[in-house]
C-alpha cells in the first residue's frame, strides 16, 4: 500500500517532466490548486522521512500554484540517476533555468523570471555576476560570496575551503560557478568573468568539445543579457582548461581564456 501512495507524485514528476513546460502548466493548471494541496498533505502522511529534497520542493511548489516550477523540479528528479548531479545541484539548476534566458527590460517567457527585473540599469561594466548572486540568494547562500561580485566569490571561496584550482586534471560538474582570467594574463590570478557550468560534455562537429555555460554579461552594454553559451574548451598551454567566449559581446571576451577555478557547490549550498 505505501508504494502505491508514494509513487503518486512520483508518477505525477515524471508525467510533467516528459511535457513541454507550456503542456505541463496546463495540464496542472486544469487540475487546480486543490488538488496541489492534497498531493501535499498526503506526501506529507505518507512519504518515508528524510524525504527526497528534490520531490519535497516539487510537492511545495505544485501545492502553492507555481506549476512551471514544478515541471522544472519533476525534470530535475527524472534525472535522478545522474551520478553527477547532487541534489543539491538539481536545486541550483532550478533557480538557473527559471532566469535562462533573460533580456534586460523584455518581458520573461511564460512561467520564467526575468534576471534583471528590479535591478539598476550598469551603466559601467557588465552584470555577469548577477547570475551567480541571484542564484546563490534564492539558495539561502548570504554573505560577501552572493553579493554579486566576480573577484570577491574567488576571495571568499578560497576563505571557506571550497575552491576548486584549474590545474587540468581535476574536473568541475555541472553547476559549479566558474572564473576566467584575462585573455593577455592567464599566469595572473584575476577575474575577467563569472558564471556557472551547466553542460561539460557537448561534442560540436567543427569545434570538438564544448562546455556550456550559464552567464549574465551578454548582450550589449545597452541592453544586457542572460543565456547559455557555447564555448570551445581547449588546453591551449597544454596543462590548463581554457574556454572561448562569444563573438560582439562587450562583457564576454571572445578570446581564449584561462579557467581561474572555480566554487565546489556542494560544499556551497546549505
Amino acid at each position: 500500500m505505501r508504494w502505491r501512495l508514494v509513487s503518486l507524485p512520483v508518477v505525477l514528476a515524471a508525467f510533467l517532466a516528459s511535457s513541454s513546460p507550456a503542456r505541463a502548466d496546463n495540464v496542472v493548471t486544469r487540475a487546480g490548486s486543490a488538488l496541489g494541496g492534497f498531493v501535499k498533505r498526503v506526501g506529507r502522511i505518507f512519504l518515508p522521512r528524510p524525504l527526497d529534497p528534490t520531490l519535497d520542493a516539487a510537492v511545495d511548489s505544485y501545492a502553492k500554484g507555481d506549476y512551471f516550477t514544478t515541471y522544472l523540479y519533476a525534470a530535475a528528479l527524472k534525472a535522478k540517476d545522474d551520478p553527477r548531479l547532487s541534489d543539491k545541484r538539481k536545486r541550483l539548476f532550478v533557480e538557473v533555468n527559471k532566469r535562462i534566458p533573460s533580456v534586460e527590460g523584455q518581458a520573461p517567457e511564460p512561467g520564467k523570471t526575468n534576471l534583471f527585473d528590479g535591478v539598476a540599469h550598469m551603466t559601467h561594466g557588465t552584470s555577469c555576476g548577477l547570475l551567480p548572486g541571484v542564484v546563490m540568494q534564492r539558495l539561502g547562500i548570504h554573505g560577501t560570496i552572493s553579493q554579486y561580485a566576480t573577484e570577491g566569490v574567488r576571495v571568499e571561496a578560497q576563505k571557506m575551503g571550497i575552491w576548486v584550482e584549474n590545474d587540468g586534471t581535476t574536473m568541475p560538474l555541472p553547476g559549479d560557478i566558474y572564473v576566467l582570467r584575462y585573455p593577455d594574463k592567464p599566469d595572473e590570478d584575476s577575474v575577467s568573468h563569472i558564471g556557472i557550468f551547466y553542460e561539460l560534455s557537448k561534442q560540436d562537429p567543427q569545434l570538438g568539445l564544448i562546455w556550456v555555460t550559464a552567464d549574465a554579461g551578454q548582450g550589449s552594454h545597452e541592453v544586457q543579457e542572460a543565456k547559455l553559451v557555447n564555448r570551445e574548451m581547449k588546453k591551449v598551454d597544454g596543462t590548463h582548461f581554457f574556454l572561448s567566449g562569444p563573438k560582439n559581446v562587450p562583457g564576454d571576451s571572445p578570446f581564449q581564456r584561462r579557467i581561474g577555478g572555480w566554487v565546489d557547490v556542494d560544499k556551497l549550498i546549505p
